[in-house]
């Protein structure tokens, strides 16, 4: 025989470290993924900001809305506006002009 033939055939990898590395390329992937997210939408805001000072706008920065509260019910929001409208009858100090 030749030499290739009396080569034994190496033993198989060991699966528990092919799991691990499966597992750490699936994270690699993962925070890769989210980084380009991430990476896109902070390019669209700065597209956005230069684009409105392009156009000679003032005050290009974004706007925050604070949060609307969320302790009130459907049912107490629909009575504090009926409270808070001026021309609703039953709120005893209502002017009607």
């Amino acid at each position: 025989m030749t030499e290739e033939g009396d080569r034994k055939p190496e033993p198989p990898e060991d699966e528990g470290s092919r799991a691990i590395e499966n597992i750490v390329m699936l994270g690699f992937f993962v925070v890769l993924v989210a980084a380009g997210i991430w990476l896109l939408g902070t390019m669209a805001d700065v597209r956005k900001a230069q684009d409105c000072a392009g156009q000679g706008r003032r005050n290009c920065g974004t706007i925050e809305a604070p949060a609307r509260r969320q302790d009130t019910t459907d049912e107490q929001r629909e009575n504090q506006d009926a409270e808070n409208n001026p021309f609703n009858s039953a709120g005893g100090s209502a002017r009607r002009p």
